[in-house]
């Protein structure tokens, strides 16, 4: 496991294996499992062990650690052929904290593979798998095939869907993986590192992006959207990543960022936990879960919601909230903190503020560069961001920037640092001038496509001294977790956002090795920023413990009758192999033994949880029954589970479509529950 982890580190920081080193809770949190994934008999095997520690702390390698150490575990333990199949699950919320940690995981999966060769380790190759959805990677290897022939006939073509291509460089050389490293044949995809011939993957990658090879393969790793589990209903083959294949369930599931598990997500996602659990318990073993955050309240009732578990936090909470022994507050004298300052113009917009707050960055840094400051000093400084709580707002704001702030710059150094300019001869509108009139600039929002997305991260790692670096960026919540990007240090957030937890998550995006600053500009108009700004200090000071308890109602009426059936429905095509086909959906018999046992275990998870619904979620699933008995006789050997071109003859309705019958709809995500509808204006 240490080796595994030391080359993931090397790989992935390009650092020398001298100054990579384990953080004592990081190890504690391993060590405090491993007993839990070795003995399925451990009285704390399905308790959830939630890893509650500050962002920036080092989570994420804790639990890759934890990773590598099952499945070397797995493969060493026994010998037989059911060692191989799916042995971690990660789940993540967001598209862009799943490519992030993409990154860091092939690292790892990579480095498993070099030490399976090297030490002759038991079993298939140890891979991962993208399983994310058509809207970022392709169902099929159709979709591949097109998609990488529109990219070969046009290399600057923007795919926003279904793009194989979601590994740019190598994890393990480093080298450029351009449309070359992508072939297709015999109806599967390979991914290689086609530029270096020395690189130890020159011909393969254990990586796959497509579902076809996803399902069919069932990769050692498989990295997930939470949305993604709503498919297991609707694909045959799903069930091969919990079981259903022939190999063991997978040891260990791992949930980052708890807290974005909430809501009306979260509350689907709890039923789906509930299929996945049942599926995995009927191939004979329930996974180990842990999940992770630093911004959470009311875990426990939200994990035993999720998935019917008692929490164990760690670290536990110490004497002193200052010192959980694991973590000790940092000695602002040796360590400065991240600075947080507010602004509330009275009299002026919020715009306004803004951008006199850009020109006041720009100017500084360019300052800063011509007095001579450290490299590093300067760099932690030069790249800022701008953060905003909506759309239309990052869009206006983009537009007034860019056509204001040269003018605003050259005021400063001509009026109110004229000195400070004259002191270092800063030369402004000119043909070689200190301060360019264009910035370099770029936007990280859902508007930007997979392939857009890594381009801007990758261009956020340069420093300013690189020609590819960015002056400043705009984004969305998007960049609230996730981002883990050393250089950036100064932020500017607009408004005050809509919940603690997001604020906490998105500063401590900027400062994470060293001093950081936060600018949150306030409107005055607007009764809580003004509030916030008030009590700005206090608040500040004070700041986690405001964080919202998550909101989960998985077992709510209307939460039953969106996806219960769902759930029951993926159980019973996982589990029941007779029903397994898409064809064989025509033989059902209402009667069913092994479809009224999979009911009645629904029901119990319901009743430990919400017993007051019990009845009502027995007459949902009831009702849905005799629908599939009701088309099973009207359609004899018609009846398909799903048929996209002619759903008359299916019993899955797409819940994406407005369904004219009294069946139920089947979800296609766990995010999008309710179908989209036009609205049209009608002039009297």
């Amino acid at each position: 496991m240490n080796e595994a982890m030391l080359l993931q580190r090397v790989k992935t920081k390009h650092c020398s294996p001298d100054i990579v080193s384990w953080y004592p809770f990081q190890m504690a949190y391993i060590l405090q499992i491993i007993p839990d994934i070795v003995d399925n008999d451990s009285e704390f095997h399905k308790d959830v062990d939630l890893l509650w520690f500050p962002t920036g702390g080092g989570k994420t390698e804790a639990y890759l650690g934890l990773s590598a150490f099952s499945i070397f575990f797995r493969r060493l333990s026994s010998n037989k052929d059911d060692i191989n199949g799916v042995t971690i699950i990660m789940r993540y919320t967001l598209r862009l904290l799943t490519l992030q940690q993409f990154e860091r995981a092939t690292a790892l999966v990579c480095a498993c593979e070099h030490m399976r060769k090297k030490y002759g380790i038991p079993g298939n190759e140890i891979s991962i798998g993208l399983w994310i959805g058509s809207g970022m990677t392709p169902n099929h290897i159709e979709d591949a095939t097109e998609t990488l022939k529109k990219i070969c006939e046009d290399s600057t073509a923007t795919i926003y869907e279904a793009n194989p291509m979601q590994i740019t460089k190598c994890p393990w050389c480093g080298a450029e993986i351009g449309v070359g490293g992508y072939k297709v044949s015999n109806g599967s995809m390979n991914i290689s590192c086609c530029n270096n011939h020395e690189c130890e993957f020159h011909t393969h990658l254990p990586i796959y992006v497509v579902d076809d090879d996803i399902y069919r393969i069932a990769p050692t790793f498989v990295l997930s959207t939470v949305d993604k589990f709503a498919r297991i209903t609707w694909e045959e083959q799903a069930g091969n990543l919990l079981g259903a294949n022939g190999c063991r369930p997978p040891e260990l599931i791992i949930q980052d960022e708890l807290h974005l598990i909430s809501g009306p997500l979260g509350s689907i996602t709890g039923i789906y936990e509930m299929a996945i659990e049942n599926i995995c318990k009927h191939y004979g073993k329930v996974p180990k879960i842990i999940a992770s955050t630093a911004t959470v309240k009311n875990a426990d009732n939200q994990i035993k919601i999720l998935y019917n578990r008692k929490m164990i936090q760690f670290p536990p909470n110490g004497l002193l909230h200052t010192d959980s022994f694991f973590a000790i507050e940092a000695d602002l004298s040796k360590r400065p903190a991240r600075t947080y300052l507010g602004i509330c113009s009275i009299g002026s917009g919020t715009s306004e503020m803004l951008i006199k707050t850009f020109a006041l960055l720009t100017f500084m840094k360019h300052l800063y560069r011509l007095q001579g400051k450290p490299t590093d000093v300067v760099d932690q400084f030069y790249t800022y961001v701008g953060y905003f709580n909506t759309l239309k707002e990052l869009g206006s704001n983009s537009i007034i920037i860019s056509d204001r702030i040269s003018a605003e710059i050259k005021y400063l150094a001509t009026y109110k640092f004229k000195k400070e300019a004259e002191s270092v001869n800063m030369k402004i509108d000119c043909a070689n001038a200190d301060i360019p009139s264009y910035f370099r600039n770029n936007e990280l929002t859902s508007r930007n496509s997979a392939k857009e997305i890594k381009a801007v991260l990758e261009r956020l790692a340069n420093k300013y001294t690189s020609e590819d670096c960015f002056d400043y960026i705009m984004a969305s919540n998007m960049l609230s977790v996730g981002i883990d990007i050393d250089r950036l240090g100064v932020m500017c957030v607009y408004g005050q956002p809509k919940s603690n937890s997001e604020y906490i998550q998105a500063t401590s995006r900027v400062g994470r090795t060293n001093p950081g600053l936060v600018i949150s500009i306030y409107n005055s108009m607007r009764s809580r920023d003004k509030s916030y700004y008030e009590q700005f200090c206090y608040y500040h000071s004070t700041f986690y413990k405001y964080v919202e308890a998550t909101s989960v109602t998985s077992y709510s009426p209307r939460a039953i009758e969106k996806a219960l059936h769902c759930a029951m429905m993926a159980i019973i095509r996982h589990t029941i192999p007779r029903y397994n086909p898409n064809e064989n959906a025509c033989k059902f018999l209402r009667n069913d033994r092994d479809v009224e046992l999979v009911k009645q275990s629904i029901l119990k998870r319901v009743n430990d949880i919400e017993p007051r619904i019990k009845e009502y979620a027995e007459e949902w699933l009831n009702y849905y029954l005799d629908c599939w008995k009701e088309l099973a006789d009207s359609l004899p050997d018609k009846l398909v589970f799903s048929d996209y071109h002619n759903e008359d003859r299916a019993l899955f309705r797409s819940a994406d479509n407005q369904n004219g019958s009294d069946i139920p709809t089947i979800l296609n995500s766990v995010r999008n529950v309710e179908p989209a509808a036009n609205i049209y204006f009608i002039k009297r």
